[in-house]
């Protein structure tokens, strides 16, 4: 028997979620709020999944109110989608407080009660355009999907790449080995020591071949590392690639 949109929606929003909280199990417990130095917003798994379960909070808003026969503010009041990387910032400075066990546990809540929405409507309902003055010209189905499956797969991305560069730095015999690789490799700090292994960068040559930017966005290395980088490059005659 096929399966409708709403069945292969609900189920693959499920297995998306589980996967996500294996993916953290695969860090020790007691390593789990760690932070990697990166420059991108989500720097540990408790802002991945705060994140997730801010956009769940909003979902249920625009939901509750475009049923109601509202047009709710989206993605927020006071911003617009132009805006989006402002109030995903707004959002990652709300929840810095918040504990790793905290998030986890207001994420299964608020992905459970985003289940039971989708549970709440038809498959019709759900795949219909323009069923709901809200959705516009959409259907409710890619506002769920944008919220559950689709987003619990860019998690699972953000939290694999976090998880292997913790898992990475906390191993003796990596990091040992990382060290002795090349002499530049010891005089960097651990994480950005790791992030160039991982990348396969363990000669001043190979680092010649990156620009500045190139590096930074090497997950496990900051600004604060670049300095180094140039004064032993420079040492050896070298510089990064412009």
């Amino acid at each position: 028997m096929t399966r409708s949109e709403k069945e292969i929606l609900l189920l693959d929003s499920d297995k998306n979620f589980k996967l996500l909280l294996e993916v953290i199990e695969t860090v020790p417990s007691s390593k789990r709020g760690i932070s990697i130095e990166t420059q991108e917003r989500d720097k540990n798994f408790r802002d991945v999944l705060m994140h997730l379960y801010e956009w769940h909070a909003m979902m249920e808003r625009w939901h509750r109110e475009g049923i109601n026969g509202d047009i709710p503010f989206m993605p927020a009041p006071g911003y617009k989608w132009r805006n989006i990387g402002l109030l995903n910032m707004r959002i990652w400075e709300n929840y810095q407080d918040v504990t790793l066990n905290q998030a986890i546990k207001k994420l299964k809540l608020s992905h459970e009660r985003v289940m039971d929405l989708i549970k709440s409507h038809t498959n019709e309902q759900i795949m219909t355009k323009k069923q709901y003055k809200w959705t516009k010209t959409s259907n409710l189905y890619s506002y769920f999907a944008a919220n559950t499956v689709d987003h619990y797969h860019w998690a699972i991305k953000k939290c694999e790449e976090i998880a292997r560069f913790i898992n990475f730095q906390s191993c003796p015999t990596c990091d040992k080995e990382s060290k002795s690789e090349s002499g530049f490799l010891s005089k960097l700090s651990s994480p950005a020591r790791n992030a160039l292994v991982h990348e396969g960068v363990d000669n001043l040559q190979k680092l010649s071949k990156y620009t500045e930017k190139e590096i930074l966005k090497i997950h496990g290395i900051g600004p604060a590392s670049l300095p180094t980088m140039r004064t032993l490059l420079e040492e050896e005659g070298l510089r990064f690639n412009k």
